[in-house]
Parts: structure tokens; sequence; C-alpha cells
């Protein structure tokens, strides 16, 4: 199978040195995560061309710049780039910003792509606005549909949400998830949101320091990098679901996750639907025994698999196998101690219905 991406880029510039690789057979989302600094935002910008680096980058077969001298500069690389800053024209309308990117693409189909595009982020009434009378996160929609409006093979979204606070956040997420599940082109999307990162990732390239320390799916990386990406008390597992059932007398949803089955809040999900939950190691509770007597709806049979010591002496974070699958718990060292646990044994993990992320 012909690679979707292939890239191997590595770059000295003002003494800060970076190196990165990446290679996906298939159009996914994939995260570049990592701290402020570590080279995310660079190694976009040199797929992009907009910065020289040595090394190779093929998109769809096709190469923008390889060891044998070949360099495509930017506005020849069929790329769409969205970065922090929206940087529409000040002095056209929301509408004549994503024209003008027409002009850089010969489909003739185009005018029907921007009226879908347009109605899948949602911004018919801000089209004939000009950029200063919109909000940052319809700024930022509309910088997203003048990028694809330009056809490209690879879109990179530079920390499209950096400048907009918490609520505005939450209401331009949902977009970008609709807006992956629509397009047919690999999406690098860098930031250093832990929540961005579960929400959106198929695939993670996990960055530190100029370097590429781990990449794969979201769900092994999260597992085995934990560490690398969580603050200790924000530590989650996360899975991939689909609602079974909706039990319309108490609002609940039921959701199998790859073999387990979990209660939570229905959200107004639909039957079949694919949606992917968080929770938290801190909303995770352990017995010894099942309790039949309790509130709680969620309680899973697993086995420790491993301890770990936390920052604070008092706390443990403790690596369950539940169904094959990883679940944190974070207890302290008392109750690990007063019930007597230790790697291999059976316990019971009790999660709230309400703890759960979605």
């Amino acid at each position: 199978m012909t690679a979707a991406l292939d890239i191997d880029l590595k770059s000295s510039l003002n003494a800060f040195e970076w190196q990165a690789k990446l290679q996906l057979e298939q159009t996914k989302l994939t995260v570049i995560f990592g701290p402020s600094g570590c080279g995310k935002t660079s190694f976009l910008r040199a797929i992009a061309g907009l910065d020289t680096a040595d090394g190779k980058v093929i998109v769809a077969s096709q190469a923008w710049q390889n060891q044998q001298g070949l360099f495509l500069k930017p506005h020849q690389r069929e790329v769409g780039f969205v970065f922090q800053q929206p940087q529409l024209f000040p002095h056209l309308t929301a509408l004549q910003n994503c024209l003008y990117a027409m002009k850089r693409s010969n489909k003739k189909d185009n005018g029907e792509k921007l009226t879908e595009l347009i109605e899948l982020l949602d911004i018919d009434h801000v089209m004939h606005q000009l950029p200063y009378e919109l909000s940052g996160g319809e700024k930022q929609r509309v910088a997203i549909v003048r990028a694809l409006m330009t056809n490209p093979k690879l879109l990179l979204l530079d920390e499209p949400t950096s400048a907009l606070d918490t609520r505005r956040k939450n209401h331009f997420i949902p977009y970008l998830e609709e807006l992956k599940k629509s397009l047919n082109i690999p999406i690098l999307y860098v930031t250093h949101s832990e929540h961005e990162l579960m929400r959106l990732a198929d695939h993670v390239l996990l960055m530190d320091c100029g370097k590429v320390i781990a990449q794969g799916d979201l769900i092994s990386i999260l597992t085995d990098h934990h560490d690398k990406i969580f603050v200790e008390e924000q530590t989650a597992s996360v899975f991939d679901g689909m609602v079974r059932n909706i039990d319309h007398e108490y609002e609940l949803a039921h959701v199998d996750l790859n073999g387990l089955n979990l209660v939570l809040k229905n959200q107004s999900f639909n039957l079949n639907e694919k949606i992917r939950v968080a929770i938290k190691c801190t909303d995770v509770s352990l017995s010894l025994q099942a309790l039949n007597d309790s509130s709680i709806l969620n309680s899973f049979e697993g086995t420790i698999a491993a301890v770990e010591s936390r920052k604070h002496p008092a706390l443990l974070l403790l690596t369950l196998s539940v169904a094959n699958q990883t679940l944190f718990a974070q207890i302290t060292k008392k109750s690990f101690n007063e019930l007597n646990l230790n790697v291999g044994q059976t316990v019971w993990a009790h999660v709230k219905s309400v703890a759960v992320i979605v």
C-alpha cells in the first residue's frame, strides 16, 4: 500500500536541533503532542516548506523534497496550513477570503465544496463580515475553509485553539471532529492540550526536546507514556466505544468498550454511534469483592498489572488489566496496604457514570 505520508526531517536552526519521522499508511488525524518548545511547530513549518530542513517529504506518492536536492517551494506544495492566528486578509470578507483561496485550485466543483464546508463548520452567518467582526473561533473556522479551498493533499493545523478561551475551545472542538470525519486527507494537528489529544487523535506523534520519543495509536500511547502526557491527577484511560442501547426511562446509555459495558448519561446519542470516553484515575475506586448494594453503576473485574509511586508519598497509581484493556486507578498507599493488594491480584474497579468524560 502506498503511504499517505512518508516524512523524515531534521534541522538545526538558531542552535535548536530537532528531528521527526512520520509514516502513515492511511489518512488519519495525527496529533503532534509535547511541551512548548519541543519542535512541534518547526516540524509543521518544514513540511510546508516555510523553513528548510534536511530529509524527505512525500505526500500521496508525490515528493515535495528529498535527499537528492528536490525542494518544492511552499506555493508548489499542495498543503493547507492553519496557523495559531488565523491570518485572514483584513480587507476581505470571510467569503472573499475563501474565494481568494479558490484561485489556487483548478477544480470545477469548488463552488459546491465551499457550500458544503461552510455548512459543515456552521459559518454561513458570518461569510459577509470582515475579520474584525468575527469571534476567535469563527476566524479559525473561516481559516480552515480557506485552507481547504486550495484542495490540499495534507492539512496542517498549528494549535488552532490557542487563542480561544475554554468556553470557545469547547465550542470549536466538535467542528474539528466533524471535519476529520468528512475529509479524506491526512491531518497533522499540533497541540499541548491533553483534552484535544484525547478528543481528536487517531495517531499520536509524541515529541520532547526536539525528538520523537514515541508514536502510535492513541490508546497505546496514552497507556505506555501517560507520565509524559498527563499531570498526575489528570491521568486517564481512554476507550473507543459504540452505543449499544439507550434507556430512555432513566436517560442512560449503554456503551460497548470492546467487551466492557459502560453506563453513562445519555447525551443525545444515537444507537451504534461511535464515541470516545476517558476515565480519570481519580474517579476509579477499588474493592476486593463486587459491590451489590451501591449507587455506582460501573464495576469491572480486573487484575493489577503494575504499581507506580506518585509525587506525593501518600499516593499510588495502579495499572489494571480489565478485559485485555488498561484502566488506571489512583489510590492511597494506606488503602493499598490495608487491602493487602499486590501485582497479579484480582480486584473490582468502580467508576461513577457521572465521572465519565465524553
